[in-house]
C-alpha cells in the first residue's frame, strides 16, 4: 500500500511539472489576453463537482489522427502537435481543477508564475528573461541604455561572479563621494550583490533623486563604505582625442540611444584636426542597441556587409553598409574580454569587411540579440530572437573574436604591491599538468594566481569545477582548446597573463600602445 501511494505521488509530481511546462507553452503560443479571459470565464462559472466530472470525461480522449502513416516522421510530428494542441485547449480546466482539488490552498498567480519560470528555464538561455511589472518597468529596464538617469554615476560590469566598477562619471555623486574605477561592489544598502545580475545591481544603485544609498566597495584587499546621494546624471558614452601623428582616438563604452550621434560628432572634430587614422576603443563595451552599432559601422565603411542574422540555423537577413559622404580613414580596433554583443558585431564588421586590425584580448562571445516585448499586463518578456555572425559567417556566440595582436592589459599595482603579490604565491611549474579532480601544489599555485586575477576560486589544491571554469576562460581568451585542464599551454598562458597584470606600471596601457604602433605602420605604407 505504501509503495502504491509513493508511486501515485511520484506520478502526481511528474504531472505537475509537465503541467507547468505546458501551461507556459500555451502562454507563449496563445495571446495573453486570450489566456486570461479563459481563466476569467472558468473562474466565474466553476463548480467543484462539475469540474471533476469534466476532467473525468475528458481523460484519455484521443485527438483525431492526422493524415499519413504511423512511423513516418512527418506523421509522428503532426500527431505530437495535435496532442499538444488538445492539452493546450484544456489548460484552463486543468489549472482550476488543481486549485479546487489539491490538498493545500493554491493561488492562481503562483501557478502562473511557476509555469512562466519553468518554461523560461527550459529554454536554457540566460539572456531570455520574464520580468514582472511589480519588479521592473520598461523605463527602468532601458535606463542603462540612455544618457540620463537618477543614480550615482558609475558604469559596472560582471566578471567571475563579481560586479566591477568600470568607470565613474566625474560629474556624478559617486565620484564626489570618493568612489573610483577598479573596485568591486560587494553590497548595496547592506544587501550582498553576490549572485545578482547586472540589471538587478543597476536597479539597486538607481532610485529617486535625493535618496541616500550605501555602497560597499572592495579594493586592494580592503572594503570601504560610501554614502552617496542619488541625483540626475547625464553620461556621455563616447570620448575622443587626437594622439600624436594625426592618429585619432575614440572610446565607445556602450551602444546607447545617443551613442551614434555622439560618435559622429567626435569623428567630425577629429577629421577637422586632420585625423589620418582612427583607433576605435571598444574595450569594456558590453553592447546595447544593434541599430547603434550598425550606424557606427556605416560611418566607418563605404560599402560591404556589416553582419548576417541567423535563426533556426539559417540566415534570414544581411545588413549592409550604406554609402555616405563622410571621409573614411583606416581603423584599428581595441577589444578585450568585456567587449560583447553589439560591440562584437561592430568588431566583426570592421575586421572582416574593412580589414581593420584588432588589438587586445579575445572578446566575450555573445552573438545573440534580444527583443524586449511589453505585455498587456505591464509584464515584460525579453527573448533571444536571433543569432548574428560576422560578415564572413564567423561564429561569435560562445567563441568571441580573437585579435590579430593579443596584448594583455596592465594592472593597477605599484611596484612594491606587485612584488608582494608575486612573493605570496607558490611557484607554478611549466611541466606539471593536472586534470579536473587532480590534487597538487601546482593546482594550488594556479588557484592563487586566479584568485588575484579576480576569479571566484578557492585555493585548496584540488582542480574542482570552479577552477576548471576559470581555466576554460583563460583558454578561451588565449584561443586554446577549452578543456578546463592545467596543461602546458594553459600554464604558459596563465603565467603570462598574471605577469602582464602585475608588471606594467600603474597608468600605462600596453594595448593602446600596440594599437598606435600598428596604426603608424599602416600610415607609413
Amino acid at each position: 500500500m505504501s509503495s502504491t501511494r509513493e508511486n501515485r505521488e511520484s506520478r502526481r509530481k511528474r504531472a505537475v511539472r509537465i503541467t507547468a511546462i505546458i501551461i507556459t507553452a500555451a502562454m507563449l503560443l496563445m495571446s495573453a489576453s486570450y489566456i486570461l479571459s479563459l481563466f476569467a470565464v472558468r473562474a466565474e462559472g466553476l463548480a467543484g463537482s462539475g469540474l471533476v466530472a469534466y476532467a473525468a470525461e475528458s481523460e484519455g480522449a484521443a485527438p483525431a489522427a492526422p493524415e499519413g502513416q504511423p512511423g513516418d516522421p512527418a506523421y509522428e510530428q503532426r500527431l505530437s502537435d495535435l496532442r499538444a494542441q488538445e492539452r493546450i485547449e484544456k489548460l484552463g480546466d486543468l489549472i482550476y481543477y488543481l486549485r479546487m482539488n489539491y490538498k493545500d490552498s493554491l493561488d492562481l498567480n503562483d501557478l502562473a508564475n511557476g509555469a512562466i519560470e519553468g518554461i523560461m528555464s527550459v529554454l536554457g538561455d540566460k539572456y531570455s528573461r520574464y520580468f514582472y511589472a511589480e519588479d521592473v518597468s520598461m523605463e527602468e529596464l532601458f535606463s542603462d541604455l540612455e544618457n540620463e538617469y537618477a543614480g550615482v554615476g558609475v558604469t559596472i560590469t560582471e566578471s567571475a561572479g563579481e560586479v566591477f566598477i568600470m568607470d565613474v562619471n566625474p560629474s556624478g555623486p559617486a565620484y564626489e563621494a570618493g568612489i573610483r574605477a577598479g573596485g568591486t561592489i560587494t553590497a548595496i544598502d547592506g544587501q550582498s550583490v553576490k549572485g545578482k545580475t547586472i540589471t538587478e545591481v543597476a536597479a539597486m544603485l538607481r532610485g529617486e533623486t535625493g535618496t541616500l544609498v550605501q555602497i560597499s566597495v572592495s579594493s586592494g584587499g580592503k572594503t570601504y563604505a560610501y554614502s552617496v546621494t542619488r541625483r540626475m546624471v547625464v553620461s556621455s558614452t563616447v570620448r575622443g582625442e587626437m594622439l600624436d601623428g594625426q592618429i585619432g582616438y575614440i572610446a565607445v563604452n556602450s551602444m546607447s540611444g545617443a551613442t551614434a550621434t555622439e560618435f559622429i560628432q567626435e569623428k567630425l572634430i577629429l577629421l577637422n584636426q586632420n585625423m589620418q587614422g582612427l583607433i576605435l576603443d571598444l574595450r569594456d563595451n558590453t553592447g546595447g542597441y544593434m541599430e547603434t552599432a550598425i550606424n557606427i559601422a556605416d560611418q566607418l565603411m563605404d560599402s560591404g556587409v556589416i553582419t548576417v542574422y541567423f535563426k533556426k540555423g539559417e540566415p534570414f537577413a544581411v545588413v549592409e553598409a550604406t554609402p555616405n559622404d563622410m571621409r573614411k580613414v583606416p581603423v584599428v580596433v581595441l577589444v578585450n574580454e568585456n567587449t560583447a554583443s553589439s560591440a562584437e558585431m561592430l568588431t566583426g564588421a570592421l575586421h572582416d569587411t574593412l580589414k581593420a586590425p584588432l588589438v587586445g584580448e579575445t572578446t566575450f562571445g555573445k552573438g545573440i540579440a534580444q527583443s524586449t516585448i511589453p505585455l498587456y499586463n505591464d509584464d515584460i518578456l525579453r527573448l533571444s530572437t536571433f543569432y548574428f555572425k560576422t560578415p564572413n559567417h564567423g561564429e561569435i556566440h560562445g567563441n568571441g573574436i580573437r585579435p590579430d595582436y593579443v596584448v594583455h592589459a596592465a594592472g593597477n599595482y605599484t611596484r612594491s604591491q606587485a612584488e608582494a603579490l608575486k612573493a605570496s604565491v607558490y611557484k607554478l611549474s611549466r611541466s606539471e599538468e593536472a586534470k579536473p579532480g587532480d590534487i597538487s601544489v601546482n593546482v594550488l599555485a594556479a588557484q592563487q594566481r586566479l584568485q588575484i586575477m579576480g576569479y571566484d576560486v578557492v585555493a585548496h589544491a584540488k582542480l574542482d569545477d570552479a577552477t576548471a571554469a576559470a581555466l576554460r576562460d583563460i583558454q578561451k581568451l588565449e584561443g586554446l582548446a577549452e578543456t578546463g585542464e592545467l596543461d602546458k599551454m594553459t600554464i604558459r598562458a596563465l603565467s603570462s597573463r598574471f605577469e602582464d597584470m602585475l608588471s606594467a606600471p600603474s597608468g600605462t596601457d600596453p594595448q593602446l600602445e600596440k594599437a598606435i604602433e600598428v596604426m603608424k605602420e599602416i600610415l607609413a605604407k
